[in-house]
């Protein structure tokens, strides 16, 4: 396994050497300060205890480490997907990932570009011209991201889950890694929005894959979703709901009467709706 990822990180960029970090499920390649590295290794091996518990075995009990590529540079990313995977990227993609077959990998870009993480949210700096302006850190974290990236890859990998299960669970999952990430109350402004303009038409679009909706609305409102499941009474059933979604969008009728005993997919909406308004509502 070193030695394919190794090869791969080359392939990306052949003039820096990466240095290696392994946890109990992870091995990390970045130019990283080493305790930085190992801090994130330490909250992705935490991640996978969460998605076993979603997922169960035998879809978690991977035969070798997922490795974790971090680039400090955009270009060094582009270059891994582009060699790696044969493909383009879109401008604002930050992470790819690929858990299926051998040599499984989740790979993203350091929001902080390798450097030291600072403890506060913003600092002041000076202009060239003299006057104080804020120079807000990242919105997100690297341990979020790469979060987000394996929660979304594992639960796409486990079947043929919607679109909205796989996005919304690699969402919630990363809240919960970064809860004060101004990216997350972004999403819950916009699943709100969608909301206000009708939530069931809205989420209705986005649990039967509408192409009406934009893709950054359809995130919103996937990460509201499984946000208002996970944080309410229906959290005790979703395991065996997620297991039965593996099996197809087409499964949600039935997997919502057999888990939840909704007699209509409208008394779901009714519920994650109210979520919605109760808990987002204030949050503008």
């Amino acid at each position: 396994m070193e030695e394919v990822g190794r090869a791969r990180w080359k392939q990306a960029n052949d003039k820096l050497k990466p240095e290696l970090v392994v946890g109990d499920h992870f091995i990390m390649f970045s130019n990283l300060a080493r305790e930085r590295a190992a801090k994130d290794v330490k909250v992705l091996d935490r991640q996978y205890s969460h998605l076993k518990g979603l997922l169960g075995s035998p879809t978690m009990d991977w035969v070798e480490k997922v490795s974790l590529y971090v680039f400090n540079k955009r270009s060094d990313f582009v270059e891994f997907v582009r060699t790696v995977e044969s493909r383009e990227v879109e401008a604002d993609t930050i992470s790819s990932a690929k858990l299926s077959g051998a040599q499984p990998y989740v790979a993203v870009i350091d929001p902080l570009g390798g450097k030291k993480e600072e403890p506060a949210p913003k600092r002041k700096t000076r202009s060239k011209r003299g006057e104080d302006k804020d120079s807000p850190t990242p919105d997100r974290s690297l341990a979020g991201l790469m979060t987000e990236a394996l929660g979304t890859a594992v639960i796409a990998s486990a079947g043929d889950p919607p679109r909205w299960l796989k996005e919304g669970i690699g969402t919630f999952l990363a809240s919960q890694v970064e809860p004060r990430s101004p990216y997350y109350r972004q999403l819950r402004q916009a699943a709100f929005a969608k909301f206000q303009q009708g939530w069931e038409t809205k989420a209705a679009e986005t649990l039967g894959g509408s192409d009406k909706i934009a893709a950054d609305d359809l995130h919103a409102v996937s990460f509201a979703l499984v946000e208002s499941m996970l944080l309410s009474e229906l959290k005790q059933g979703f395991p065996t709901f997620v297991s039965g979604m593996l099996e197809g969008s087409g499964k949600l009728d039935e997997m919502l009467k057999k888990v939840y005993e909704y007699s209509t997919r409208t008394d779901f909406l009714d519920d994650t709706g109210n979520f919605v308004a109760t808990r987002y509502g204030g949050d503008q």
